[in-house]
């Protein structure tokens, strides 16, 4: 961040923290956007991005006028964890039903 002018450091600092954190958690569930895919589950996946789409528009309008770049990060944080969030919880739900019949 020192490659910036400090007034941009102050604000994006934290922004960049909201982004890192929502990134980890992306990481920890991205395979099961890849494994409803892989089960034919596209519409399910399809579901869950438009839902995430409409809540970051929601949460665009509502915090960033008042937050700036800091509810721009709290806006795609709280969609795409609701995004990796839904698709993983119905690729659990498909593993448990696919194992049960084991």
């Amino acid at each position: 961040m020192a490659l910036f002018r400090p007034e941009f450091v102050a604000e994006g600092a934290t922004a960049l923290r909201i982004l890192a954190l929502g990134t980890a958690l992306g990481t920890v569930l991205a395979m099961a956007p890849t494994y409803l895919k892989q089960r034919g589950q596209h519409r399910r996946v399809f579901q869950a991005v438009a839902i995430a789409a409409l809540l970051q528009v929601a949460l665009l309008a509502a915090l960033v006028p008042p937050l700036g770049a800091t509810g721009a990060a709290v806006a795609h944080v709280v969609a795409s964890g609701a995004m990796y969030g839904i698709m993983a919880v119905r690729a659990h739900r498909g593993l448990r039903q696919s194992t049960r019949g084991r």
